[in-house]
Parts: structure tokens; sequence; C-alpha cells
């Protein structure tokens, strides 16, 4: 990185501080196809451990020309690295991530984790986000209980190791359409994993990272105090759907939430905004969930009546 005047440039110009870069260890990999692979040469690893790193493929580096972010594990070792392009016109993916490996799988692993863990702790909940660049800015300006997952679906994987630090969770993704969608489509998974959920809605055409560099801490702290209830997002910023689908979708959603009291607590707020008797939707809820479990247990019929299936053929 110190030898890359681009990729310095680059950095600074996305607000990067050198305290940040050193906190989350920001690096480069040169445009040489095989610079990686014959530093590790001179370093003395095995050509099989080179191979199953999933760094090199064929004696070509798997990172070019990129600012490179190492992705830890919970104790802060070292399993993965993301990187990003630093081509501005090119057909390539702006971000991309190692290849999944014996230490790394995507869908297991949460970006700065390691780093926010005692502040999420501290705080009482964690701010999800979905870019590196997005987290790396709110640490700098003092919002250190910041994550974001590797990939555009929550897993549970993922969702039950933030669960052992709180309960609580704020979403804060990209305020275009794709953000809010990608809001829409993690609150079951949240629900189903016994999360509280509250949703940060950006302007159009902002991420977390553009409205922190651009308008500060203090504008940054006001979106988060205006975040919005999941019934908030759901009646009024959610894709558009008649209120009646909408009802029914959300219905639908905290079906999955094991806690009463706070289910209680959002189907009274949602008689409250829709002037729809509260009776009438925990009608509504109870069908859902009746519904939920008559398919279950179909599923679960077909199932041994398969392996049942199964097992005649193989005696035969």
């Amino acid at each position: 990185l110190k030898e890359s005047h681009r990729a310095q440039k680059y950095l600074k110009n996305r607000g990067i501080n050198q305290n940040s870069i050193e906190i989350f260890n920001i690096g480069y990999a040169p445009s040489e196809k095989n610079s990686l692979y014959n530093y590790l040469q001179k370093e003395g690893f095995d050509e099989k451990l080179i191979r199953i790193s999933r760094l090199v493929n064929n004696f070509v580096d798997f990172f070019q020309d990129r600012i490179i972010i190492p992705i830890n594990d919970q104790t802060g070792k070292t399993i993965a690295f993301g990187g990003r392009s630093l081509e501005t016109q090119s057909e390539i993916p702006k971000y991309i991530n190692s290849p999944d490996t014996l230490i790394f799988k995507k869908g297991d692993t949460i970006f700065a984790l390691f780093q926010a863990k005692k502040h999420i702790k501290e705080k009482g909940y964690v701010i999800l986000m979905e870019g590196y660049t997005d987290v790396i800015l709110s640490h700098q300006y003092g919002f250190m209980n910041s994550v974001a997952p590797l990939g555009t679906a929550l897993t549970f994987e993922q969702l039950n190791k933030i669960k052992r630090l709180t309960s609580k969770i704020l979403l804060m993704f990209d305020g275009d359409e794709a953000g809010i969608q990608a809001s829409d489509r993690s609150l079951s998974s949240l629900f189903q994993a016994g999360f509280i959920v509250k949703v940060v809605i950006l302007p159009k055409g902002h991420d977390p990272a553009s409205i922190i560099q651009k308008y500060g801490e203090k504008s940054f702290k006001n979106y988060i105090s205006k975040a919005l209830s999941p019934v908030e997002f759901y009646l009024n910023i959610s894709p558009k759907r008649s209120l009646n689908e909408k009802i029914y979708e959300f219905l639908a959603k905290i079906s999955y939430i094991k806690n009463l009291i706070y289910r209680d607590e959002l189907i009274k707020e949602l008689s409250e905004k829709t002037s729809i008797n509260e009776l009438t939707l925990r009608e509504e809820l109870r069908k859902i969930c009746q519904n939920k479990k008559s398919e279950k247990s179909l599923l679960q019929k077909e199932r041994a009546y398969l392996l049942n299936e199964e097992e005649i053929i193989l005696r035969i």
C-alpha cells in the first residue's frame, strides 16, 4: 500500500484515515498477475498449501490491482480477504471475497465482528450495514458497533454469531430500491432468529459511508435516532403493495417471532397505525400460524413416507 500512490489516493478520497488503515490492516494487491504467488514461493510455502488457500489459481493471483481488506474470525485471526477494484469503468466486479476454504465460509462470516464485539455489548445493539467501507468509516467516526454480512442474504450462522452478543439489531442498508428490498427480505430471518429490529432509511443514492463522509457524525446520529419500527417500515417504506397485502405479509413475517411480548407490541402498533381491530389482526395471525403448522406436519409426513419408501427399495 505504501508503494502505490493510486491505492493511497483511493482510500483518501473515500475518507479512510491512517488510523483506520492500521486498525483494519488495509493493504493493496499489485496489478502483476503472480505477485503473491512469487512472494509465497520465496517465503517457502508448500505448493499444496498455496493451492488450497485459493488465493492463487494456476499460478495466477486471485486478487490483482485491488484494495485488500482482511476478514477476521471472532478471535481476530485472518481467515480470508475482501478486494475492492480500483478500476472505475470496468466490467469486473467492484468487490470480491476470497473463495470458500477449509477455514472460511462466506455465509458463516460477519465482517468486523471481531473489532465490534466489545462495542456491541456496551451499546446493547448492533448496526448491520452492507459494505466494508460503510463499516470502516462508521468505526472511524465512533459508531464501532457496526458490522456487515458477507453476501446479500443473511444466514442463520451469521445471525447466531451476532445473537451471542445482542438481541437488538438496527438495519442500515443503502437508500435505493435494492437496499429497501434487502431490509424487507431480512425481517423474516431476523424475527425467526429472535431479534428485536429497527430500520434506518437513508436518502436515495446514499449509503452509510457517503452520509457520514459528506454530513458527518451528527447527521449520522440523527438518522439512527429516527430509526423506524418494523411496522412503520412495512407500512410506509417497503416495496409497493396494497395495504391489505402489506398487512397480511407483515403478519406472516411476525408469525416467526417466538417472543410473545414483542409480537404483542407489534400487533398493537399495527392496529393503531391501520385502524384495524386488534382482535381481527390476532385472528388472522392465528390462521397463518395454524396453516404453517399444517404445512410443516404435511412436509414431515412426506419426508417420513419417502424415507420409508427408500428403505423398502433398499431391502428389495
